[in-house]
């Protein structure tokens, strides 16, 4: 009672504050709106090539925002999380139904990955602007610009089947198509490109070289897959991707980063970066709407923490150390809430998928011995037996992906292109009918965007 009584008295005292203070801007000014900010930062001072640092910082904060935003939905359509709380957008999404416009949490996610879109895109043409007038001062920043325009727009290739692009601040534009998608991997591939030519300065190269180069190899090998699942009706008679891009940009990549170096191309978002936004550690393992899969975990009576790895490791029959590993970083396995939880990283690349690369891409073409030394440099960074036909080599790749890619955004592709239903979906469901089906250009972009008229073919 002493609460409320308090709660009162507020809220009386800041009635009155907020008359004197209306009363106080109406005499002060002839426009209510017409107020001086000290904290605004206009436009034009982007211009000013000092503030180029932050301008790509700002960009890559945008990124790994998006990606922050986007896990809860995607893990929840795949069976990396479950559904363990009390929000029915979750529950849809878990049970495969994908490509609602009106899943709120698809909806309110899109809006983050929209504006790291339009903020690297952004950064880079400020970046631009700056080389022509000779007053770059590093063109390693123009670089890092260029990679984070890969990471976003290789984001949006692997979670939406279609998107806009081209808007402009208050300028609408039509949605790209769902046929024409492939197109934004293009787009991610030539950010990639055009980032190791501006990677010069010898400070931070090597870095820079490494991560553009795996960002290349994952939007090559998006683009692979985008076009074995599209049309989408059913798993492609060959799954495996042989492309000899991928491959040479993969071991390029794994030759800058260290044989033996278990690298992670991830950004982690923090309460204090400007990264905050739809918090997908947040809904996991704070709020518990979800949980890791029934797939891969045992989890607690309440269905809400998990309490054991169940997915083992296929030939040393102990549960998966790679699977431990990144249950760590994006699943609680500890009852006691972590803080931390509330912040996963989104990882873009790795030592491990760059050899998942090769080992596919060997497998592809019936090498087995490139298969098996790929596969094994995988397995060595976790100390496991290695390889030698104990089981089907395509049976390894997919438990491979499975647990070294967990909540890394691969899983649903590769459920659809490996043929695998997920233990949650119902038959009626988009996900369970059609191999291929992802986010839908989402009600808000379709209420405000005159221009995107087309409704998604998954819901067909």
């Amino acid at each position: 009672m002493r609460i409320l009584a308090v709660s009162q008295r507020m809220r009386r005292t800041f009635r009155g504050l907020a008359a004197a203070s209306a009363a106080t801007l109406l005499a002060a000014c002839s426009n209510v709106l017409d107020v001086d900010n000290p904290n605004n930062v206009v436009d034009e001072a982007l211009n000013n090539p000092a503030a180029t640092a932050s301008i790509v910082n700002g960009a890559g904060s945008t990124v790994i925002r998006a990606m922050n935003s986007v896990l809860a939905p995607y893990g929840a359509v795949t069976d990396e999380l479950t559904w363990s709380g009390s929000r029915d957008g979750f529950k849809q999404l878990d049970d495969g139904g994908v490509s609602d416009p009106f899943n709120e949490y698809v909806d309110a996610a899109t809006f983050f990955v929209s504006e790291a879109r339009y903020t690297t895109d952004e950064a880079i043409t400020r970046l631009l602007g700056f080389e022509k007038n000779n007053t770059l001062l590093n063109p390693n920043e123009l670089a890092r610009a260029y990679l984070y325009g890969a990471m976003a727009y290789t984001l949006i290739g692997d979670m939406f089947d279609d998107f806009v692009i081209k808007s402009f601040r208050t300028e609408a534009a039509p949605n790209e198509g769902e046929s024409k998608m492939s197109g934004v991997y293009d787009i991610a591939i030539d950010y990639a490109t055009k980032g190791l030519a501006k990677a010069t300065t010898v400070a931070a190269t090597a870095n820079l070289r490494r991560d553009l180069t795996a960002m290349r190899a994952r939007a090559r090998h998006g683009k692979a897959v985008w076009l074995k699942l599209n049309p989408g009706v059913s798993p492609p008679a060959n799954p495996l991707v042989g492309d000899a891009d991928v491959v040479a940009d993969a071991n390029a990549a794994l030759a800058l980063a260290g044989a033996a170096t278990d690298y992670r191309l991830e950004m982690t978002p923090s309460p204090t970066g400007g990264t905050g936004g739809p918090s997908s550690g947040f809904e996991i393992n704070q709020r518990l709407e979800l949980a890791g899969g029934d797939v891969f975990f045992t989890r607690s009576a309440a269905g809400t923490r998990i309490t054991a790895i169940k997915l083992q490791d296929p030939i040393d029959r102990i549960p998966d150390p790679a699977l431990t590993k990144n249950a760590d970083r994006y699943v609680r396995v500890t009852a006691a809430f972590n803080v931390d939880g509330n912040f996963i990283p989104g990882t873009f690349m790795s030592t491990r998928e760059l050899l998942l690369y090769v080992a596919e891409a060997a497998l592809a073409s019936n090498n087995n011995a490139g298969f098996t030394t790929a596969i094994n440099q995988v397995r060595s960074l976790d100390g496991l037996t290695a390889y030698s036909g104990q089981i089907p080599a395509l049976d390894l790749l997919k438990h491979s992906r499975a647990v070294n890619l967990y909540m890394h955004g691969r899983r649903l592709a590769d459920l659809y292109r490996f043929g695998i239903k997920a233990d949650r979906w119902t038959t009626t469901s988009e996900a369970y009918r059609r191999a291929g089906c992802f986010f839908s250009i989402s009600v808000s972009e379709r209420q405000s965007n005159p221009l995107v008229t087309d409704q998604p073919s998954c819901r067909g």
